[in-house]
C-alpha cells in the first residue's frame, strides 16, 4: 500500500479527514489563474492565451470545494454516524457571507456616490445577497459573485442528499447527476439551445455543478481508501495543467470542440485534483507547498471579491486607482483588510460549531 493510501486507510479508521498542505497552494493556482487573465485582459489590454485562463481557476476551485467540504461530511458521519446539517451550513455561512455581505455594502456605498454607471441596478444586490447572482442580474461590479452563488447553493443541495442516504446511495446518485449535468450542457449547446459561450451556459446551476460534484465524488473515493491506482499515480501533473491551459485558451476554436468545451475543463481540472491528492509528491506538488502560494491560497476569497472593482471593472474611469498595477495594489490592500477584519474574526466564531482540519476553498471565478 503507497503511502497516500495508507493515509486514506487510517483517517477511514479515526473518522478524521486530514488537511493536506498542498491544497492551500492549489487555492493559490486558481486564483492566479483569474488574476493573470483580468490583468492582462482588462488592465493591460494584450490578447493572448489567457484571455480564458480565469475560467480554468473557476474549475479548479469548484472541483477543490466539492472535494472539501464533502470530506469533512465523510469524516463527520465516520466519525459520529450522522451529519449535523445545522452545524454545517453554520460553519459554510460563517466562512463565506460575512466577507460578502460587507463588500457588497461597500459597493452600495459606490454606487450611491455615483462610482457606477447604470448596472449594477440596484435590484441586483438583493439578488447577490440570495445566492442568485448566477441566475439573475447585470453589472461587471458583481458578477463575479455567480461563483459563490452557485456554491452556495451546493452547499444547501449536497448535503441533504449526502445526510439522506446511505453513502453507496450517494455515490450512485453523484455519478448520476455529474453524467446528467454534462450530458445536458452538451445536448443544449449541440442542439442550438445556448451558445457555448452565452451566460446560461456559463452560470446557471444545472450547467456548471458537475465540477463540485465531481470533486465531491473524488473525496468519497478518498475517503474510502481507493482514491486512485497505480495509473493516476504515473500521470505527471505538470502535463495536466499544461493540457488545461492550452485546451481553455484553444479548445473552443473549432465548431465540433464547443459542446464539449467546458466538460474538457472539468475533466482535466478534476485530474489535476485527484492526482495532487492521491501522490502529494514531485514538482508540481512541492510548488503548491511553497510558502508564498499558500499565503495567498488562505486569502484567495477576499482577494478575489475585491479585485472586481479595480482589475476587472474599468467604467467609469476612476483615474489611477483602476490603472495597472495600482489596481492589483488596491485589490491586495482591500483583500487583506476584509480576511483581516472580516474573514479571521468569523473563523475564530466557526470553530465553537465544531472542530475543523480543512477549510473549504472559496468560491472564485471568472
Amino acid at each position: 500500500m503507497v503511502p497516500s493510501e495508507k493515509t486514506a486507510a487510517s483517517s477511514v479508521a479515526k473518522g478524521r479527514f486530514p488537511e493536506f498542505p498542498e491544497l492551500d497552494g492549489f487555492r493559490g493556482l486558481a486564483l492566479l489563474l483569474v488574476l493573470i487573465e483580468h490583468a492582462l485582459r482588462w488592465s493591460l489590454r494584450i490578447p493572448g492565451p489567457w484571455d480564458h485562463w480565469g475560467s480554468a481557476g473557476v474549475i479548479l476551485f469548484f472541483g477543490l470545494s466539492g472535494f472539501l467540504i464533502t470530506g469533512l461530511l465523510c469524516a463527520e458521519r465516520g466519525r459520529t454516524g450522522r451529519v449535523d446539517l445545522r452545524a454545517f451550513w453554520v460553519r459554510r455561512g460563517l466562512r463565506i457571507v460575512p466577507a460578502m455581505v460587507v463588500f457588497v455594502a461597500v459597493a452600495a456605498l459606490l454606487k450611491l456616490g455615483g462610482f457606477f454607471e447604470a448596472k449594477p441596478y440596484w435590484r441586483d444586490f438583493p439578488v447577490t445577497l440570495l445566492f442568485l447572482r448566477n441566475l439573475a442580474g447585470d453589472g461587471r461590479e458583481l458578477q463575479h459573485l455567480w461563483s459563490v452563488s452557485l456554491e452556495q447553493q451546493y452547499y444547501l443541495l449536497w448535503p441533504l442528499l449526502f445526510a439522506a442516504l446511505p453513502l453507496a446511495s450517494a455515490t450512485r446518485a453523484g455519478r448520476i447527476l455529474f453524467v446528467g449535468v454534462v450530458a445536458w450542457r452538451t445536448a443544449a449547446i449541440a442542439g442550438g439551445l445556448h451558445s457555448w459561450d452565452s451566460t446560461p451556459i456559463y452560470q446557471r446551476t444545472d450547467f456548471r455543478i458537475d465540477a463540485l460534484i465531481g470533486g465531491s465524488l473524488l473525496a468519497i473515493a478518498w475517503h474510502q481508501g481507493r482514491p486512485g491506482g497505480t495509473w493516476l499515480r504515473r500521470i505527471p501533473p505538470s502535463a495536466v495543467l499544461a493540457a488545461l491551459l492550452a485546451w481553455t485558451a484553444w479548445g473552443s476554436s473549432l465548431p465540433w470542440t464547443r459542446a464539449s468545451y467546458i466538460t474538457g475543463q472539468v475533466l482535466l481540472a478534476l485530474l489535476l485534483l485527484a492526482r495532487l491528492v492521491v501522490s502529494p509528491a514531485g514538482p508540481f506538488a512541492t510548488g503548491c507547498r511553497w510558502g508564498w502560494l499558500r499565503w495567498l491560497g488562505r486569502r484567495s476569497y477576499s482577494i478575489y471579491i475585491w479585485q472586481q472593482l479595480f482589475v476587472t471593472a474599468k467604467t467609469p474611469d476612476w483615474g489611477w486607482v483602476r490603472m495597472f498595477p495600482l489596481d492589483l495594489v488596491f485589490a491586495f490592500a482591500a483583500g487583506l483588510a476584509s480576511y483581516h477584519l472580516v474573514e479571521l474574526p468569523c473563523l475564530r466564531l466557526k470553530s465553537r460549531w465544531g472542530g475543523r482540519t480543512v477549510t473549504p476553498a472559496p468560491p472564485v471565478a471568472s
